[in-house]
Order: C-alpha cells, then structure tokens, then sequence
C-alpha cells in the first residue's frame, strides 16, 4: 500500500512548505519500512516506532500515532491510514472550518469504499458506511452534537490534543478515535463534518470482516467503560449532550449488536415451540410494528447514505441490510471476549489484497538493523 498512498497523499493541494507528512511504521515491519524509504521525497517524513517494553504501552496505533505527535510541528493534525485516498481539497477545507470557528476541536471527512461491489459484505459495508458518513454524522453535526469520530480523515486542532489530560491517544484504546472524540467534547470542543471524502478499500471477505469489526466493537466497549466513569463531564447541557450522544451512538450500537440476534432466535423458538405443542400464539402487535419500522427506518437511511455518497446502484442492496446486522453478533461476542483475556490485542486488516505483497529479504532486514532511530 505504501506506493500508491504516497501517490495519493502527493496530490494533497496545500503548500508544501507549511506541510509534513509523517509515514509512521512499526520496528517489526521491516518490508514498509523499507518501502517507505525507496519512495521516499519531501514532505514526507519515516518514524519509526521503537519495539515495545513489556509490561509499560501496548503495540497499538494510538501508541504509534503519540510517537508522531511528538515530533509534528504543525498547528493542524490529520490521520490517514495506508489504504486511503483523500480529496485533494480536504486539507484546506478542513483549515478554513477550524479558522471559522475557534471553539471547533475536530473534524471529519467522510469515507466512500471504491470497490463497494466486490462482494455482498463490501456492498452491506459501504452502505453502512454511507448511512454513517452521509446521513447520521452529518445530521449530529449540523445539531451541534459530539461524535464517534472515524480512526482516518479526522482533523484535528492541536492545541486541542495537548490539552487533553492524556495530551493525545489513549495508547489502550483500540478505537482511539471513538474515545479521543469523547475527551475532547469532555473538554468542551465541539465536533464538525466537512464534505471531500476519501477512498478506501473495504474488506471483502469474512474473516477479515470478522476480526476488523471485533477490535472495533472491543474498543467501543472499552470507550463507553472509560466515559461512563465520568458521564455528564464537562458539566451542564454540554455534558448532557455528550452523555446523550455516548449511549445513542456506542451505547446502542453494542446493545443492538449483543441482543438482536438472540432476541430473533427467542421469538422463533418460542412461538415454534408453542405452534408444536397446539398453543400458537400470534406474535404481540406492538413488537411487530416496532420491528418493522426499525428495520424499515435502517434501510432507509441506508438507502439515503448511498444516494448521497453517489452510489445510487447501491440503493436496492439496502433490502439486506437486516441480515448483515444480525451477522454483527459473532465479532461483538470475540470482543467481550478479548476485552477479558487480550484488551489491547489489534487485529491487523489486510489491505490491497490483489497487489503483490511485498516480502522482507535479507537486504531489508540489513538496511532496518542499521537504522538510527535517534536521526529519523
């Protein structure tokens, strides 16, 4: 992926001399490594996250991105990750909001999947992608509500970051954007949304479904554990709009992924059991006609975040919806899982599947071993 997001990254219109580019890599990565430094060219900078001390930070992103933020001059900070592709205006666009309003902490680009008709699961990805990025957050912003920001194409202000009490990451967060929105509208920043998008790459297959959106829904678990030690912060209808806003959006995303489908299986099962025993019972109206507007509501706003994202052919896909939200039980209960036995375990997305991937060889691992991490 190294080659073409820095190809994507060099077409960023904004000036080069008040830009810089942080290409951030693990030290027990060595082919990115590598990469990186084969294309490398101003404004692009290699850091290099030292290994690991056991027992002191886990090797998470936020851990990697706190390293960067140590070493960024800059008084704006963007986080993209390696599949990305971002509108060439989004820098600018997201400077001229931040000049606008001082009270701004953070913004969010929206995120579009450009091969969205791969599979079922990327179709059934993007359209819930589209509801989010085009139909909830927007709606959250314009009503000046706080946000689950996304973990790419968020921008944020530094003086923001620094005075948060951590001053950056929570390096034990494996959704560090989902809790880094929460301290900041703890601190009293507001949240916005801008309108340049930026492509990526869904997952088209399962198990790389699978185990992305277990680590997501293990850090929304730990991001509502962590808020809700102090809920109402900072206090007034400020902190009654973010406590509001935490359960309409973690809150209830976990509670939908952990009983929907048991509740599914409860009705069916009973109202079997009932029908074999001679005593069928017609399922209560009220339940009935709330799950149907549930669902139909859902589809909707799907729909809607498919038109608005340019992806109408998308709209039909919708009428599925419901199965790929019953199938979200399985990666919610791996999280409750590893939130117990393996908190900070992040599972790795693999990215660029139909590239060749790029293997370390003897020449990488020389050239890694002889580097200086006190001069990158």
């Amino acid at each position: 992926m190294v080659k073409p997001l820095m190809t994507a990254l060099s077409k960023i219109d904004y000036p080069e001399d008040r830009l810089e580019i942080f290409m951030i890599c693990e030290a027990c990565d060595p082919a990115t490594v590598i990469a990186v430094r084969r294309h490398m060219r101003p404004p692009f900078k290699l850091i290099i996250a030292p290994p690991i001390i056991p027992g002191e930070e886990p090797q998470t992103k936020p851990r990697a991105l706190n390293i960067a933020l140590a070493r960024a001059n800059g008084a704006f900070v963007t986080i993209y990750d390696a599949e990305d592709s971002p509108d060439p205006a989004q820098l600018k666009t997201a400077v001229r909001q931040f000049f606008h309003d001082p009270k701004l902490g953070a913004l969010q680009a929206p995120l579009d999947y450009a091969n969205s008709d791969d599979s079922w699961i990327t179709r059934q990805f993007t359209l819930e992608y589209a509801a989010l990025f085009h139909v909830w957050l927007p709606f959250l912003a314009s009503a000046n509500l706080p946000f689950p920001l996304g973990g790419t194409s968020n921008h944020m202000r530094r003086t923001a970051i620094d005075a948060l009490d951590i001053g950056g990451w929570d390096s034990y967060n494996v959704t560090e954007d989902a809790d880094l929105s929460c301290r900041l509208a703890a601190n009293g920043w507001t949240l916005g949304y801008i309108i340049p998008p930026t492509q990526e790459e869904a997952v088209a297959t399962w198990r790389a479904w699978h185990y992305q959106r277990s680590r997501w829904m293990k850090g929304y678990m730990q991001t509502w554990l962590v808020h809700m030690r102090a809920p109402l912060a900072p206090g007034g209808w400020m902190g009654f709009k973010r406590f509001f806003t935490l359960q309409l959006t973690v809150g209830l995303t976990l509670l939908n992924a952990l009983f929907h489908l048991p509740i599914l299986l409860t009705i069916i099962v009973y109202h079997s059991y009932m029908a074999l025993s001679g005593e069928a019972m017609p399922i209560a109206g009220p339940f009935l006609l709330s799950l149907i507007i549930s669902y139909a509501v859902g589809m909707m706003i799907g729909a809607a975040g498919a038109y608005r994202s340019g992806k109408p052919h998308l709209m039909l896909s919708a009428f599925t919806m419901p199965f790929y939200w019953i199938a979200l039980f399985p990666p919610t209960l791996r999280a409750a899982w590893e939130l117990w036995r393996a908190p900070f375990l992040w599972h790795k997305t693999e990215h660029g599947v139909m590239a060749p991937a790029i293997k370390p060889t003897q020449r990488m691992s020389r050239e890694l071993r002889e580097t200086k991490y006190d001069t990158l």
